[in-house]
């Protein structure tokens, strides 16, 4: 039957090496396999990401090697190190598996054994029964039965547009390589970018393409060639849009999560699983997301909540505010807030100096309390670091009172730090009228690096999903601002001037840490604490709830 059906080879397997344990396989993984078993010659497996199709396409090269030694095959993946781990991987269940110990190598047969290639016992021939090689290595003069091509498309492969036709090259030198005659191409993936190599690959008409999203898809879903097993059960009425495909992998609220933390556009591509993305999604920033409120400098609402509408205040949408994002797009204000306000638990001031003498020197005031963060203050000059302009950045660092001054350490930054230092100090404010706490702040720099673009969607894009991020309404009316946020996108110099926004951005990176938090049970712990602190001090001391006498 393992001869036969791989997917009893699979499943034997897995329950030889525990695997089954901690990625068990259910009827969608078994699909995956009966596809690679059966599909045509040259294929394309979308599998949403931790999907475990690299384990499983692994398991599929030992079967064929074990069904016959003469194969041939190449592991090829966005690097070096990559392909070497699939190779080592398949090596060891070779040793370590009963009923494949004979096809284990052996040195006195000249049989090669090392970690990049090796042959399997009786194979005969110039080429190795498994070879890694990068999708970045040379392919010419090489020769396999069968390709795997996994996870070539990354991040790293996909940042410029020059590296995608790179990319787009190389993956067609594959059929130079593999046998004309019964040889097998694989592409392993999920779609990285916009731009995504596999839409040209499977429209050569070449390819035939198969995906397993995580989630049962809606009607109008960009997702190409849905699997069977998942569109038939949505058909049948067997499951609904937007459940899980692998419960057993990913529940819903492991969706929710990993759609919240990796934002609508990156989601929609490695977990959707979507082609050919639509413009919402290349420009994915958009102002809805935001709430757009009249922010205090010193104090915000214990909670707020984001919402288009609510019985209490109706339309939340701003009309007195223009909207230059896409169609349908705007700002919205609060469905709810808090009576109770209390004082941010952390405000800074980051500043991203100009590089040149048409570039604007940006500054973002972000304040954050209980996971929410304020963006109170957005500004920006042209021209020299004169005393006059820093004056400007300085008096929003004042009238703030915020606790930290950050710098970008490119461009300048460093050296404004420097210039503002002596200046920040005529600004110091000991303990007194009007300023209880007295006011005092700190000078930093940081540095960043990544293509400054993918860097600023990826900061803001989690968050703004998440209703996370409250604009004050002043710096909704920048109309700069909006343009940059509305327009950006992952391609390089996609904006003409994208200081504002880069400001921001860095602001907001600051705070990564706190919007892990939960906004609501941080606000339900003040309130209890300040309860059971008025109490303590009504009393005298703190209450003890298993003494309390309880009455109907």
């Amino acid at each position: 039957m393992m001869r036969e059906d791989f997917r009893y080879f699979l499943l034997g397997l897995w329950q030889r090496h525990k695997l089954d344990r901690v990625a068990p396989l259910s009827a969608v993984e078994l699909d995956v396999a009966a596809y690679l078993q059966h599909g045509p010659n040259y294929r394309v497996i979308m599998a949403f990401r931790e999907f475990g199709k690299s384990y499983i396409t692994c398991a599929y090269v030992t079967w064929r090697l074990w069904l016959d030694a003469s194969l041939t095959t190449i592991i090829s993946s966005a690097s070096q190190p990559l392909c070497k781990n699939a190779v080592n991987l398949i090596r060891f269940w070779i040793d370590d598996t009963p009923w494949l110990e004979a096809l284990a190598g052996r040195r006195e047969m000249r049989e090669r054994t090392g970690a990049i290639e090796f042959d399997v016992a009786g194979h005969r021939g110039k080429d190795p029964s498994v070879a890694a090689v990068s999708i970045t290595s040379q392919l010419t003069g090489r020769r396999a039965m069968l390709i795997v091509a996994d996870d070539v498309e990354t991040y790293e492969t996909t940042l410029t547009r020059t590296q995608r036709t790179i990319l787009e090259e190389r993956t067609r030198e594959y059929t130079n390589v593999v046998h004309k005659r019964g040889g097998h191409i694989v592409f392993l993936g999920c779609p990285q970018h916009m731009e995504s190599v596999y839409e040209p690959i499977y429209k050569t008409g070449i390819y035939s393409l198969r995906s397993w999203p995580i989630r049962y898809p809606a009607a109008d879903t960009r997702a190409v060639n849905i699997a069977p097993i998942i569109a038939e059960a949505v058909k049948k009425g067997d499951a609904q849009a937007g459940d899980p495909t692998c419960p057993h992998r990913f529940t819903q609220t492991d969706i929710d999560r990993l759609e919240a933390s990796n934002g609508r556009s990156r989601f929609s591509m490695q977990f959707d699983l979507h082609l050919g993305i639509a413009t919402e999604l290349v420009s994915p920033l958009r102002l809805e997301d935001f709430i757009c409120f009249d922010c205090n400098p010193h104090k915000a609402p214990v909670t707020i909540t984001w919402g288009r509408h609510s019985t209490h205040y109706g339309y939340t949408r701003i009309e007195d505010i223009p909207s230059v994002g896409m169609e349908g797009d705007g700002w919205y204000g609060p469905i709810m807030y808090d009576d109770d306000w209390a004082p941010y638990a952390r405000k800074i001031l980051f500043v991203d100096a100009s590089q040149g003498q048409h570039d604007e020197t940006a500054w973002a005031v972000v304040g954050q309390l209980h996971g929410y963060l304020y963006v109170l203050a957005v500004d920006a000059y042209i021209g020299p670091h004169s005393t006059a302009n820093l004056d400007r950045i300085l008096g929003d660092a004042e009238r703030f009172e915020v606790n930290e001054l950050i710098f970008e350490e490119q461009g300048g930054g460093a050296t404004l730090a420097q210039l503002i230092k002596p200046l920040l100090r005529d600004k110091f404010k000991a303990p007194g009228p009007g300023c209880p706490d007295g006011w005092a702040c700190g000078v930093d720099t940081v540095h960043s690096t990544g293509q400054k673009e993918v860097r600023i969607i990826e900061t803001l894009e989690a968050p703004m999903n998440q209703h996370r991020i409250v604009v004050n309404t002043t710096v909704a009316r920048d109309q700069k601002l909006a343009v940059q946020i509305t327009q950006i996108t992952r391609d390089r110099r996609s904006l003409d001037s994208d200081d504002r926004i880069d400001a921001l951005a860095s602001a907001v990176k600051q705070f990564t840490g706190v919007l892990a938090q939960d906004a609501r049970a941080r606000a339900a712990e003040l309130k209890q604490s300040t309860i059971d602190e008025a109490m303590a001090a009504r009393w005298g001391a703190a209450v003890d709830e298993a003494s309390w006498i309880h009455y109907p």
